[in-house]
């Protein structure tokens, strides 16, 4: 057997070439021992990836859940949706809306970030007020210092 993918010659019983690892075409079975033979032929599935079968329950298939998807939701409607953002006090009540609203996932999920960022950049804005502050302090009190020496000293 020849191996389609490196050309290597391989046995005729071997699955896989010896030279590259590739899966070797299986051979062909004559059709009277598929016939005999009660079992089910197992097929290949088409994909990479294995699928576990479906599990018996008392006989009867398992169902499946299907999942709500939502429509992709395009660029133009995220870019829609962050300049409504940015208009001042009406951009944040239709966030707050829109973060709540369940009509439309894709919007809701989007709004809902919005607010997280929001809520971020006003820790991080009340952070470095405070950082600013305390540091201003400091300078200041090392300047009442140097007009207090200057005092004594006039």
């Amino acid at each position: 057997m020849v191996c389609n993918k490196c050309g290597a010659l391989c046995q005729d019983n071997t699955m896989f070439c010896t030279s590259c690892g590739n899966r070797l075409a299986a051979q062909q079975q004559p059709q009277q021992s598929q016939q005999q033979s009660n079992q089910p032929v197992y097929q290949q599935p088409q994909n990479n990836y294995y699928q576990q079968p479906p599990v018996m329950n008392g006989g009867q298939p398992m169902q499946y859940q299907t999942q709500k998807t939502e429509p992709v939701t395009s660029i133009g409607k995220y870019l829609l949706w962050w300049l409504i953002g940015l208009i001042p006090l009406i951009g944040f009540i239709l966030t707050i809306v829109f973060a709540v609203d369940k009509s439309d996932m894709n919007r809701a999920n989007f709004f809902r970030a919005q607010l997280i960022i929001m809520a971020i950049g006003v820790l991080l804005g009340i952070l470095s007020v405070f950082l600013v502050l305390s540091a201003g302090v400091g300078i200041l009190n090392e300047f009442y210092d140097v007009f207090d020496a200057i005092e004594y000293l006039v």
